[in-house]
């Protein structure tokens, strides 16, 4: 199964690397593990904020 990163980001495909990187640091602030107090619904998310250094 592949995924879609720009959607994970909300993004568009032809969006610019800046673009990328500041809804990339506001999906990893928001999945932040000091900033998220649920433990494990964390662990769920971690996997989304892997992405951008696969996009770039």
């Amino acid at each position: 199964m592949s995924k879609n990163y720009y959607k994970t980001l909300k993004v568009s495909r032809n969006a610019s690397d800046e673009v990328i990187k500041k809804a990339y640091t506001t999906l990893a602030k928001k999945h932040h593990l000091d900033l998220n107090k649920d433990k494990m619904e964390f662990s769920n998310k971690r996997g989304k904020a892997k992405i951008y250094g696969r996009m770039l």
